[in-house]
């Protein structure tokens, strides 16, 4: 099987959307059910205008490497490549396209500016249009696949995020610490991932503000990957507890460190959309071997957390009763639960939920639909 895997924007950075399809590109890659393999990738631009115009190089670009091909399959997660799918549409070739989110609500959620969201409205119709003409789609959440099989009435499958457990992995947590020159006897709760309205870091901080997590001298919350805009400023203002600590996107290396330098890894979310999503912070917890608390009775989060016995559920939703609730896995952590965690969770990441295993099940329906 020949594959072709198409993105409209580029993976060289630390964002949750280019580190995962940077790792699935190349777990992809390495699968055994594929002879010839092409990725096509956008570059970084800057400013509104460059990335306008910037799309329309890349889809002749993208249409002209399309063109000599034969006998590919296509993978696509794309925006607005008219061009290329004009050229895929006239060439018979068969193409999967990713669904992530429900692009038209998720638009008014975003931190764009009124130009930007107008904008993505109007791609947003190609967008949409997309599913209608493709051969099959891969849904990251089963909620996404309930709604929209009857709609674009396609071959599909829902595949969640996977680990990558070489670049995340166990490390000394007191090496950790002293890297990042936090406090070696604190009690650290992380949250590692963009700051998103729909990522409900704003339960993790009102449950933090709350006793008896916010009299407690020795429990501090890291919040790491906050970026400086409106929805972050407003964050700021609603925190009465002095041990809530932002932090600014990192890289790799520093992520890992910061999943090793804590105890506890928070896993919340704001169902706002009609996909809570695939959270890949998740697999680079487990990864590190650290335990989850994530929100209760939720696909994509709780049901891999129990299923695999990562950690523990909770309801973010409410702050008094979370807060309470993170307090008592506090109390009763101990060394035997925290080597359980260390082996179990790193486990699982490596035999259980890593990408290799997600792209099994990728190629077994690409060779269906082909």
């Amino acid at each position: 099987m020949n594959v072709i895997y198409i993105v409209d924007y580029p993976v060289n950075g630390n964002s949750g959307k280019q580190k995962a399809t940077r790792e699935k590109s190349n777990a992809l890659s390495n699968n055994d059910s594929i002879d010839k393999f092409i990725f096509i990738s956008d570059k970084p631009r800057k400013g509104l205008f460059s990335k306008v115009f910037g799309k329309i190089f890349f889809d002749i670009s993208t249409a002209a490497r399309i063109l000599p091909q034969k006998n590919f399959l296509v993978i696509q997660r794309v925006l607005f490549l008219p061009l290329t799918r004009v050229i895929l549409y006239f060439k018979g070739i068969k193409v999967i396209s990713e669904y992530h989110a429900d692009l038209q609500e998720e638009i008014p959620l975003m931190n764009k500016s009124t130009l930007q969201k107008l904008l993505l409205k109007v791609a947003a119709r190609f967008y949409n249009f997309n599913f209608h003409i493709s051969h099959g789609i891969i849904y990251n959440h089963p909620f996404l696949k309930d709604k929209f099989d009857a709609i674009y009435k396609k071959p599909s499958i829902y595949s969640y995020n996977g680990s990558n457990y070489e670049e995340y992995y166990p490390l000394k947590q007191n090496i950790a610490r002293k890297e990042l020159q936090i406090n070696p006897e604190a009690s650290i709760f992380l949250f590692l991932g963009s700051v998103s309205q729909w990522h409900g870091v704003d339960y993790l901080i009102d449950a933090f503000n709350e006793e008896p997590l916010d009299n407690n001298q020795n429990i501090w919350l890291y919040i790491v990957g906050a970026k400086e805009n409106e929805y972050t400023s407003h964050l700021k203002k609603n925190i009465s507890n002095d041990r809530i600590i932002f932090v600014p996107p990192v890289d790799t290396k520093k992520a890992n460190h910061y999943i090793n330098a804590s105890d506890f890894c928070l896993l919340p979310v704001k169902q706002v959309r009609t996909s809570p999503g695939s959270p890949l912070k998740l697999y680079d917890y487990i990864s590190c071997g650290k335990p989850v608390i994530t929100q209760e009775n939720l696909p994509g989060y709780s049901d891999e957390v129990d299923n695999y016995s990562l950690g523990y559920s909770i309801n973010f939703t409410n702050k008094i009763s979370a807060a309470k609730d993170i307090y008592a896995v506090y109390e009763r952590y101990d060394e035997v639960k925290s080597l359980f965690f260390l082996k179990n969770n790193r486990a699982i990441a490596k035999n259980k939920v890593s990408w290799e295993r997600r792209m099994e099940a990728w190629c077994a329906f690409l060779e269906s639909v082909r």
